[in-house]
C-alpha cells in the first residue's frame, strides 16, 4: 500500500507540474530596458544563473532573425521537468534590450528576488564595458 500511495502522490505531482508552455502563457512577473546587445546579456545571464543559482537547469535559446533570445529554467523532478521561468531579451533599439520574465505561479517571487538581479547586475557590467 505505501508503495501505490507513492506513486500515486509522483503521478499527482507530475500531472500538476506547471510546463514550459504554461509559464509562457503566463503574465510578465517583471520587465526592463537596459543599454545592451541582446545576445550578450542573455549569456552573461544564464551564466550567473548556472553559478549562482541552485537545482536549475537553464537552456539557452537564440533566434538572430528577430533578434530575440530566451532563457528557461527547469527543475528537474521524479520523472518530470517542471518549468519554473523564463526571460525573453528582444533587442528593441541599436543599443537597448527589453527585457521580460514570466514564471509558474510558484516562482514569481523568486524571480523577482534572485534571478533579475543577477540580470541587472549583467547589464551594468556591459553598460561599464561601453565607451
Amino acid at each position: 500500500m505505501n508503495y501505490l500511495s507513492g506513486a500515486l502522490l509522483l503521478l499527482l505531482l507530475t500531472a500538476c507540474a506547471p510546463t514550459l508552455k504554461d509559464v509562457r502563457e503566463s503574465k510578465v512577473v517583471i520587465a526592463g530596458t537596459f543599454t545592451s546587445e541582446y545576445q550578450a546579456l542573455a549569456a552573461c545571464s544564464i551564466k550567473s544563473f548556472e553559478n549562482e543559482i541552485g537545482l536549475l537547469q537553464f537552456r539557452l535559446v537564440n533566434d538572430p532573425s528577430t533578434r530575440t533570445a530566451s532563457v528557461a529554467a527547469m527543475l528537474p523532478t521524479w520523472g518530470a521537468t517542471r518549468a519554473s521561468f523564463e526571460m525573453t531579451f528582444q533587442q528593441i533599439g541599436p543599443s537597448s534590450v527589453l527585457v521580460e520574465a514570466r514564471a509558474s505561479r510558484w516562482q514569481d517571487s523568486g524571480v523577482r528576488e534572485h534571478a533579475w538581479p543577477l540580470v541587472e547586475r549583467c547589464a551594468q557590467a556591459d553598460a561599464a564595458k561601453s565607451p
